[in-house]
């Protein structure tokens, strides 16, 4: 019997397969409003539970968020970049780890969307199209000893 679980999963990678964003000329369409209408039909009916960690946490690599700034208000499209630097162990992020994932009544795996850009050392996204609205975003890296960290962060997106 399936669970509420594996069944969310299987409507997220569904959701993957069905929306493959388009990338646009030196930059990434991020998702788009016909993807976040998608979404929001998938999640019709669930109670959202707030948490928010606006700092790295976890033993692997620190996670810190130079775009957008601390205001997280951004014009579209928008500069995304991060930097990991080595945590508690001394160990060097492991960019095979990453994970981006939309934060919302389900969580949306936007990984494959953004590993392009990611490295060792962080990521840089010079156009990130993204449609307007308010969003809640994690990233989570592990270091080479597998330590991993996550972050989280909201950003306001207008046109």
């Amino acid at each position: 019997m399936a669970t509420p679980r594996s069944i969310t999963s299987l409507l997220i990678g569904i959701s993957t397969v069905i929306f493959a964003a388009p990338s646009l000329a030196g930059g990434l369409q991020l998702f788009t409003v016909d993807e976040l209408q998608a979404w929001d039909a998938e999640s019709e009916g669930m109670v959202a539970q707030e948490s928010m960690s606006t700092h790295s946490s976890g033993d692997g690599p620190l996670i810190s968020i130079e775009s957008p700034g601390e205001s997280g208000t951004v014009n579209s499209p928008a500069a995304i970049r991060v930097v990991f630097a080595p945590g508690t162990s001394g160990e060097t992020a492991d960019p095979d780890s990453f994970k981006f994932l939309l934060k919302k009544l389900i969580t949306i795996d936007l990984t494959d969307r953004v590993s392009e850009f990611v490295t060792a050392d962080g990521i840089d996204v010079e156009e990130a199209d993204i449609p307007p609205g308010k969003y809640k975003f994690e990233m989570r890296i592990a270091d080479l000893a597998g330590n991993e960290s996550a972050r989280q962060f909201k950003m306001k997106v207008v046109k």
